[in-house]
């Protein structure tokens, strides 16, 4: 079971949400208030870890949009998603700020040479959520191989 809240930031209103086991998922602040569906619960509906949790994302939000790398981020709640995505997904917070490592790369460090093009599907779909934001982890450098080539190439 999860529970949905609003998180407010100077970037807008986010809405994430938790299982028992961590942040499951996060959901960009809407560009038009009536395309909202559903209310979320008030923080006052979460237990006690889940309200510790929503403050370290808050703190990772506002972080993260201070152009600033969270300290410290909540449980993730990467559960039902594969072992490799979640691996993937490991490596990358592993990614020091301002490094790069290709998609190949990510591969090989997976132990898993022939799966770049897969290394890249899960960042994809990690991009394509709002965990970003939270994490800030695509844009601490995983690259396709021809982008990093390119930027070399031209410098």
């Amino acid at each position: 079971m999860s529970m949905t809240v609003e998180v407010p930031t100077r970037g807008g209103v986010f809405t994430v949400s938790f299982t028992l086991r961590g942040l499951r998922s996060v959901g960009f602040p809407a560009r038009d208030s009536s395309l909202t569906t559903s209310r979320p619960a008030s923080s006052g509906s979460l237990n006690t870890q889940q309200r510790v949790w929503l403050e370290q994302t808050q703190t990772a939000l506002d972080a993260v949009l201070a152009g600033k790398t969270p300290r410290e981020l909540p449980p993730l709640d990467w559960s039902g998603h594969t072992e490799f995505r979640q691996n993937v997904w490991r490596a990358m917070l592993r990614i020091p700020p301002g490094k790069t490592k290709s998609y190949g790369e990510m591969a090989l460090d997976l132990e898993k040479p022939l799966a770049s093009r897969a290394v890249g599907g899960a960042w994809y779909a990690l991009a394509a959520s709002a965990f970003t934001a939270v994490t800030n982890a695509p844009c601490r450098g995983i690259l396709m191989k021809r982008v990093t080539s390119f930027i070399a190439a031209n410098r």
